[in-house]
């Protein structure tokens, strides 16, 4: 860029004037933006999608291996130069033909089947409204990124233009929500929460080896966040004593498989890892018996759970208040259930918590003279309220 610039001012005309510049040249690039003439700014619109395509086909090639690891090199590395230039040019789209065949190859590869196009339009939402972020459409990702600069203050125009794009994705989100089936509506509603959207953001490290996921394990992860078919030929749950198909669904509420209790035992086994990082060993006990009710009958002196062996699912000193033992006791939920799908997921998790409230709380807090605290979640990590302390 400097070159470029160099070559129409000589040594004491620093203080041409682009217009002066324009009359000796079809164009320039300035911070990596052509320009210039038409014809000059689609010929290198045109050679940075030829650049953008070549890294697209490696990235198409090495989901087929990792689609982790390509997913994030996209969202992270690749996207940005996309909305770049579709930031500084109002009809780059124009130019975006083969790129965006390439575009389309990638999300079914990515996924691991192929898609219909009302599932490519959710992929390309934002994650926060359920998407990843995948650019599809040109035309349309051309329209919300680019905004002529009518203020002087780039903060004033970075707030509008991100204010812009938020209207418009939450605009085509409830728009695709009107075309789903109930399990299919719910499924999205709950890939907004944050929380449900936190392992595609996970980055693999050398020191966090555990946030690497397999093939089959990504993949079957995305089929069940858009409500894709798990298997080519559908068949019969494997579970003994179950009819049911391997669906979205079936996989949530199966209750021969002990994929329920696999998910809770889950959930608790990587709370307690991360509390005994934080507070130690010493302070952790994990399904810790609660004291024995000396009172008879006890069901007149408390509600809910009044059994001998009662226990929660995890205990940590400290947690809420110094020197007191504070009781955890996990939940995990499927917005998806029958009974779930005509409630709002936030209303669903609220009923479960104030349930573990009231099968423990008083219990723990006047018997065993410590705190009580719910983590409630869906199968797909959202959370609320409680939830999200823990993680926090």
């Amino acid at each position: 860029n400097k070159s470029a610039i160099l070559k129409f001012t000589e040594a004491g005309q620093i203080g041409e004037s682009i217009s002066d510049l324009e009359e000796k040249s079809e164009g320039i690039m300035i911070l990596g933006a052509p320009v210039g003439k038409e014809e000059y700014t689609r010929q290198q619109i045109k050679l940075k999608f030829d650049g953008l395509t070549y890294y697209l086909k490696a990235l198409s090639k090495l989901a087929l291996i990792c689609p982790q690891t390509a997913y994030i090199i996209y969202s992270n590395c690749h996207k940005q130069k996309l909305n770049y230039l579709f930031r500084t040019n109002e009809k780059a789209y124009l130019d975006s033909g083969i790129y965006m065949e390439e575009a389309n190859g990638f999300v079914s590869k990515l996924v691991g089947t192929e898609i219909t196009a009302e599932t490519k339009k959710r992929i390309g939402l934002p994650r926060k409204f359920g998407g990843l972020g995948i650019v599809v459409d040109m035309e349309y990702a051309n329209k919300i990124c680019y905004r002529k600069m009518e203020d002087s203050l780039m903060g004033s125009y970075l707030k509008a233009l991100n204010r812009e794009v938020y209207e418009t994705s939450k605009r085509q989100f409830n728009e695709a929500l009107e075309g789903l089936d109930p399990v299919g509506r719910k499924l999205s509603q709950e890939n907004t929460k944050g929380s449900a959207n936190a392992w595609l953001a996970a980055v693999p490290r050398q020191w966090k080896r555990n946030l690497a996921i397999a093939r089959h394990e990504f993949q079957l992860g995305l089929k069940l966040r858009y409500n894709l078919p798990i298997l080519a030929n559908p068949r019969a749950c494997p579970a003994p004593n179950c009819k049911g198909y391997m669906d979205a669904m079936h996989i949530d509420i199966c209750k021969y498989g002990g994929d329920i209790i696999k998910k809770h035992d889950n959930v608790r086994d990587i709370l307690a890892r991360h509390i005994a990082e934080a507070y130690g060993s010493c302070s952790l006990v994990v399904e810790p018996m609660l004291d024995r009710i000396v009172a008879e009958p006890a069901s007149e002196f408390f509600r809910g759970n009044i059994s001998e062996n009662a226990r929660s699912d995890i205990l940590v000193n400290g947690f809420l208040q110094d020197q007191i033992a504070c009781y955890l006791d996990i939940c995990v939920t499927s917005p998806i259930y029958q009974s779930n799908l005509d409630s709002a997921i936030d209303e669903n998790i609220k009923k479960n918590e104030a349930k573990k409230r009231s099968n423990y709380a008083e219990r723990i807090q006047v018997i065993n003279n410590g705190d009580f605290m719910p983590f409630v979640t869906t199968t797909r990590g959202a959370s609320f309220e409680d939830g999200n302390k823990p993680i926090g």
